[in-house]
């Protein structure tokens, strides 16, 4: 059973202790027209700035930003606590609405600092609320967790804040799997929210809570807060279509009849079509299918299946132009904090240029104020003293004896400044000379790059294999570490990952290339685990001949071997090393395990073995080979793809042409990089035989 329901009226709770999501407040022109008209920066300006902030960043998240930074930026200044405690409060709110969590958390520690410094036990339990939301939005639970507790120690006890808080730890609780802790929050929401009468929360915590007891086994509890529940629902005109997705799940626990269970799924869909909520609707026809399929019934099953299938593809549409636009204003406002502290900082070096100017200019002024004044006291003293030539000249003496050696002073500045400028033109000549360099190893390096993609099979010999393919093949650097080789004389094809990147990687690559013709198209060895058995032993034989040489050097290999065996049957024989095989068979995605070791990699002989695993598919079937390169890559959080994640992808794609198939994963894995670099060479082969 799932909890989609329970999470999401959860996420309810913490966003509306967060972001109410609503239209623009009601003052927003004439506070707009008053931030403009009034020039002076004091903490009456912060005050309008904020109440703009406030006005408008539930439906302008960037206009919010704008203003909130411009508050911070004039409290700052004034040091004032309150406006920069409030100016946080509200920039952490408009990041962690646009998903920027890093920037979101920074601010909201901000909000903590000053909010402890003020004693303001509000706003402290508020701040900690929200580096709560931050560190769960990040899947960090126990830090999340840790902030949350404090925060609910510091709301006031039975306020609203204080059950939005517990509601929170009580979700938390739920996705961790520790439902005792989870009913415990529950419950204690649910007595507070019962003392004050509040239908609509005591309906959301009686939903919650029914799911902890349908798990505990207790079916007859988890019924009687569901349908409580429900009463309560449709008292305030609220109706929940997961509510009779769970009665089904909570009947067919004791067994009730099929016809019962049917009627629940189907007034679940019902209310998901009328409410316009296409999750739930979703939701429904996945239900119905498992329903009818368990059932018997395959023509129903069919008809649902088709329903999800058409809805899953319109709202993975949606979900994407929605995620490209999220991406792009998140790129939007990212630029923007990156020019703000880009500003900032030239403002503070112009800052320290000017005081030290003006440093210069206070010594020099002094130093013209002694100077005069030596002159007026020489004057008087001539006057005072006529008598006094022979110490006159003995000053002029003086200071003729200085003006010399202020001279020979300039000519050694000049002669140091000399030196300096030949020093400069020496380095700006080694710098054109590794320029001139790297611009010819770069070069070599293309070179290398086109001679290995020659290495790799043409389109032609790939179609050979199947009735469709595709192949997506990204080096990391010019050259790549991957491989994906086809035998010239038998249906056979292999996926290689070697050690390293760019030249090391590529040296290995090509040494992979000669072994696999070696061992499969002159020595005619075809079984696939024979294959990697004898590549094996072949790299371990070259890398331990050569003195110097790392002898971790090693291959991730995959083998697959194609055999028709008449009526549309094609028999795959697979071997791996270290790497699995996909494949879909009627309409099921599956995989096959490779084994623990990597191509020449030293284990002691005996120890390491390699399997070969049949299959048997049908025309119109496929199978997918592939290095580690595309689940390895990471988004700005460095959180990886993941094989989770790449494999329900391979799993959803599977009714596609293979040329859409590969044209999705890439489009996919770009969205979530979020541009940041490659970590690895990715390789992914799909063929359909």
């Amino acid at each position: 059973m799932k909890i989609s329901r329970l999470i999401l009226l959860a996420v309810t709770i913490l966003l509306s202790s967060y972001l109410a999501i609503a239209k623009r407040g009601p003052n927003y022109d004439s506070l707009k027209v008053a931030v403009k008209q009034y020039t002076k920066e004091d903490t009456k300006k912060v005050d309008l700035l904020l109440a703009l902030t406030k006005d408008i960043y539930r439906e302008d998240v960037k206009e919010g930003v704008q203003w909130a930074k411009e508050s911070y930026k004039i409290a700052s200044g004034l040091r004032y606590k309150l406006g920069l405690q409030q100016s946080a409060y509200f920039l952490s709110a408009c990041y962690y609405y646009q998903g920027m969590y890093g920037y979101s958390l920074e601010y909201a520690l901000e909000m903590a600092k000053y909010a402890t410094e003020r004693n303001d036990t509000e706003a402290i339990s508020d701040s900690n609320n929200a580096i709560g939301l931050n560190y769960l939005a990040r899947g960090e639970r126990d830090k999340a967790l840790e902030y949350l507790h404090k925060a609910k120690e510091y709301a006031q006890y039975k306020g609203r804040t204080y059950t939005k808080i517990t509601g929170n730890i009580a979700t938390i609780y739920v996705e961790m799997g520790k439902d005792r802790e989870a009913k415990a929050a529950f419950e204690e929401v649910l007595a507070i929210v019962r003392a004050k009468k509040s239908e609509n929360d005591i309906a959301i915590n009686e939903h919650n809570l029914s799911y902890i007891y349908y798990k505990e086994g207790n079916i007859q509890k988890a019924l009687e807060l569901l349908y409580h529940s429900r009463k309560l629902y449709e008292k305030i005109n609220r109706t929940i279509p997961e509510s009779y997705y769970y009665e089904a799940d909570y009947l067919s626990a004791i067994g009730k009849e099929s016809e019962v269970l049917e009627q629940a799924l189907w007034n679940g869909l019902k209310i998901a079509k009328k409410l316009s909520e296409k999750p739930d609707e979703l939701e429904g026809y996945r239900r119905l299918y498992d329903f009818y399929k368990e059932e018997g019934e395959h023509q129903q099953a069919l008809r649902a299946h088709e329903k999800y299938l058409a809805l899953k593809d319109s709202l993975f549409d949606e979900e994407k132009e929605r995620y490209i636009g999220k991406l792009q204003t998140q790129f939007e406002m990212e630029k923007k904090e990156q020019e703000n502290k880009a500003n900032e900082q030239l403002l503070k070096e112009q800052d320290r240029i000017i005081a030290f100017q003006n440093r210069i200019r206070d010594i020099g002024l002094g130093i013209l104020l002694v100077i005069t004044g030596l002159l007026v006291y020489s004057y008087w003293i001539n006057v005072q003293r006529r008598k006094g030539n022979n110490l006159l000249r003995e000053q002029k003496k003086d200071l003729l004896v200085q003006g010399k050696e202020l001279s020979q002073q300039a000519e050694e500045m000049k002669r140091l400044n000399g030196e300096v400028i030949a020093q400069r033109d020496y380095v700006r000549k080694n710098n054109a000379h590794l320029k001139e360099v790297n611009g010819k190893l770069t070069d070599s390096i293309q070179a290398a790059s086109v001679i290995q993609k020659g290495l790799l099979p043409f389109d032609g010999r790939m179609a050979k294999l199947g009735s469709d393919f595709f192949t997506i093949y990204n080096p990391k650097d010019i050259v790549s570490g991957d491989l994906y080789w086809l035998s010239q004389k038998h249906r056979i094809v292999a996926v290689v990952d070697c050690t390293g990147h760019s030249v090391t990687g590529a040296f290995m690559a090509t040494l992979a290339y000669s072994m696999l013709n070696q061992v499969v198209d002159v020595m005619g060895i075809t079984e696939p685990s024979e294959i990697l058995k004898n590549v094996d032993e072949q790299v371990k034989l070259a890398v331990d001949a050569t003195e110097g040489v790392n002898h971790d050097a090693s291959m991730d290999m995959m083998i697959c071997t194609l055999e028709d065996e008449g009526n549309d049957i094609t028999k795959i024989r697979f071997a791996g090393a270290k790497r699995p095989l996909y494949y879909v068979k009627q309409g099921f995605f599956l995989r096959v395990k490779g084994s623990r070791f990597s191509v020449g990699d030293h284990i002691k002989k005996g120890e390491k073995v390699f399997e070969t695993h049949k299959i048997y598919l049908k025309k119109g079937d496929a199978f997918y080979m592939g290095t580690d390169g595309f689940v390895d890559t990471a988004n700005r959080e460095r959180k990886r793809f993941g094989s989770m994640r790449y494999e329900a992808l391979l799993a959803d794609l599977k009714e596609y042409p293979m040329e859409k198939q590969k044209e999705i994963l890439w489009q996919t894995l770009q969205a979530y990089r979020q541009g940041e670099p490659y970590r690895d060479d990715i390789t992914v082969v799909g063929i359909t035989v």
